[in-house]
């Protein structure tokens, strides 16, 4: 094992069952970042999408990826809800119409270039304050760079208490995203 006093250059020499492998310290361990800004009129505002990435050739749990490829495991992919913000429905008529949620919201969690992740650990849970997604692991191609995306869903229905409120005939949806892209090591 070779140690550096910073993260970045940190190696680490390992050989199990014939296979050697070099484990890279990087300077990202974990993403997290608020959507950008939007001026669509269904956008959410105040979702704050958080996540952490690991991205290894080996991972306690899960052992050794096949050779070429890596793990890349997603933790603790969440929304945080009690931040929502909800937004005003343009009527037919072009009148602004106060909103409210209409049950949960949904989050979804996707890795570009992957299927379905080989494994997951939890459950999806919705609270007051958060929408939460299981611990996601896939195996990807060493030299991939997979985009992680994060997608809250909320559907909206017109405020009875707004005067226009007659106005709205349908639920509207409304939704925010945010995606990184996770480089190899």
């Amino acid at each position: 094992m070779i140690l550096a006093p910073d993260e970045a250059g940190v190696e680490v020499h390992t050989t199990s069952a014939g296979r050697e492998d070099i484990a890279r310290g990087r300077d990202y361990s974990s993403h997290s970042a608020s959507p950008p800004e939007s001026t669509t009129p269904h956008t959410t505002t105040g979702f704050v999408p958080v996540f952490q990435a690991e991205r290894a050739p080996w991972v306690a749990g899960l052992g050794w990826a096949p050779a070429g490829k890596d793990w890349l495991v997603v933790r603790d992919a969440r929304a945080h809800t009690s931040r929502f913000s909800v937004p005003s429905i343009s009527a037919a008529g072009g009148e602004d119409v106060q909103a409210r949620a209409a049950g949960p919201g949904r989050l979804d969690l996707t890795v570009s270039d992957v299927g379905a992740p080989s494994r997951t650990v939890g459950t999806a849970a919705v609270s007051a304050s958060s929408v939460t997604r299981p611990t996601a692991a896939y195996v990807i191609d060493s030299d991939a760079s997979p985009t992680i995306s994060l997608t809250y869903t909320q559907r909206l229905v017109a405020d009875p208490t707004d005067k226009d409120a007659a106005a709205v005939t349908a639920p509207v949806t409304a939704m925010d995203s945010f995606s990184r892209t996770v480089p190899p090591t």
